[in-house]
């Protein structure tokens, strides 16, 4: 009995036109390439984000402290990113 009310109550305060859902897919019409331009994307901001602190280390730290070596390669940069996000949270 209250099912009823309440299911007849619903549809009086909810117009039928709100009833009758249609989606539509606002992707734009990229369709499956979107999730590899995504990745590919990813890959150059980690890139670059390495690199900055690759030439940070290397140019400025260094120069600015004693106990700071250079680093040897991007994969040094990486780990200290790497470091600090795992650290961080």
């Amino acid at each position: 009995m209250a099912s009823q009310a309440y299911s007849s109550l619903v549809d009086a305060v909810v117009p039928m036109k709100f009833s009758s859902e249609k989606f539509t897919d606002y992707r734009g019409g990229l369709g499956e390439g979107l999730p590899l331009a995504v990745f590919l994307a990813l890959l150059v901001l980690i890139f670059v984000q390495v690199y900055v602190v690759f030439y940070l280390w290397n140019n400025v730290l260094i120069r600015v402290t004693t106990i700071a070596r250079p680093m040897k390669s991007l994969w040094y940069a990486l780990g200290l990113i790497v470091l600090v996000v795992l650290l961080k949270s």
